[in-house]
């Protein structure tokens, strides 16, 4: 039986959603479908029992974060009982999820070793460091950052980029010419809601956060997304406000008004900030906050929406772009980022970062005209499906790891 171990910074998928957790979660299943066995390293959690198989590392609070760890660094007894544990297991190959402290305790040991790995880069680096310390650390905590990630990749199998757009920033940032492999995160399929479920999705989620509740007059805009700097939310309230002068100016026959919906938790500096922000254009009635959901809400969440903003300038690809196409809904997103390379095969969903007027007419264009927003769902349906292939990920998925195993090159 092969063993692998794999290192991931997030923790488990089950206790907090996110984008990396859940590629973990789903690697680690189909591992063991293939007969491996997986342990798991991550920084340790209060709120997070010891599963079998995993071995937690004291952790301290991730900086400027909604409650997120990191392993504790500079922490040699830890270091020695890793390194213990390792060497007992004796694993064929490591599978980093990074480039954080635990993908850096981890590749020490494999290298002490011998043991190959994958590094698999889930962070925008720089905009994981600008969101995290002061900005007059900015020069000095990137370079470090980017150092660490540059050492870690030199070292592996194969470097692995949810995306060609990130691959190229990551290269250009770091200079690193190694062997690397762009290989985009699928969703799993979920149910699509019947015409009555839906209706009771809306209900729910209406009713429960004050939102009137027909969603043809007040047309739901969801920004499905933790509420922090890094993820972009105040470029999306520049937009809403831009959309509801238009709506104002040019009523849409049918409509009273849209509303921007905010689905995810985050800091409650984020938040007040969008809050005082919301004030200040004279929107805060047309303005909800739902929290933090559970993976499945979210997904029936969309579902009831009009249309998706994936506007984060520091994601290396979106889970949730491709998870609201799959549920029918338009989205839009940045140009010259991951989602204009998987989405931007029709222009008109991908919108510049600094000029909230264009996605504010686009989005009106959606609202007043059924058969374009028909359009722009298929669309974003078709790119979906192309992502929810869970055999054909699972199998290149595994070949990847078998290459490893055998010490052949990853193709």
């Amino acid at each position: 039986m092969t063993v692998c171990v794999n290192g991931i910074e997030q923790p488990p998928f089950e206790f907090r959603p996110n984008g990396a957790s859940l590629v973990e979660r789903d690697q680690r299943l189909y591992l063991e479908e293939a007969g491996y066995e997986v342990y798991t390293v991550r920084p340790s959690y209060p709120e997070v029992p010891i599963s079998e198989g995993d071995f937690h590392l004291p952790s301290i609070k991730l900086p400027n974060a909604e409650n997120y760890r990191i392993a504790k660094p500079f922490d040699p007894w830890t270091q020695r009982g890793l390194d213990a544990w390792i060497r007992q297991l004796q694993p064929e190959m490591m599978y980093l999820h990074g480039p954080y402290q635990v993908a850096a305790k981890l590749a020490v040991i494999a290298k002490k070793y011998g043991i190959p790995y994958a590094l698999h880069v889930h962070t925008h680096i720089s905009g994981y460091v600008e969101s995290r310390v002061p900005e007059y650390l900015w020069p000095i905590a990137k370079r470090f950052a980017l150092n660490r990630a540059r050492r870690l990749a030199d070292r592996a199998s194969v470097t692995i980029f949810p995306s060609a757009t990130y691959e190229a920033i990551f290269k250009a940032e770091t200079w690193f010419n190694g062997p690397s492999l762009v290989f985009p995160s699928f969703i799993q399929p979920f149910p699509i809601l019947s015409k009555r479920e839906l209706e009771n999705a809306n209900y729910r989620l209406r009713s429960g956060t004050n939102l009137p509740l027909n969603r043809f007059l007040y047309p739901g805009i969801v920004v499905h997304s933790r509420l922090e700097k890094e993820k972009n939310p105040e470029y999306a309230m520049q937009c809403f406000a831009e959309l509801i002068k238009l709506v104002i100016e040019r009523p849409i026959r049918g409509i009273q008004s849209p509303l921007l919906i905010y689905i995810g938790g985050g800091t409650s500096s984020c938040k007040e900030h969008l809050v005082w922000l919301a004030q200040e254009y004279g929107i805060s009635n047309l303005v909800y906050f739902t929290g933090a959901r559970s993976n499945e809400e979210a997904k029936q969440i969309l579902q009831t929406a009009n249309q998706c903003w994936f506007l984060s300038d520091t994601d290396t690809q979106g889970i949730v772009p491709l998870e609201a196409g799959y549920a029918g809904v338009p989205v839009f997103g940045l140009e010259d980022q991951p989602f204009d390379e998987f989405f931007g095969e029709k222009k008109f969903l991908a919108v510049p970062n600094n000029k909230p007027g264009v996605l504010a007419r686009r989005s009106y264009a959606l609202m007043s005209d059924s058969c374009k927003h028909m359009e722009m769902a298929d669309h974003c349906n078709s790119v979906a499906l192309k992502y929810s292939d869970v055999r054909k990920y699972k199998k290149h998925f595994l070949d990847i790891c078998q290459h490893i195993v055998i010490g052949t090159q990853v193709i």
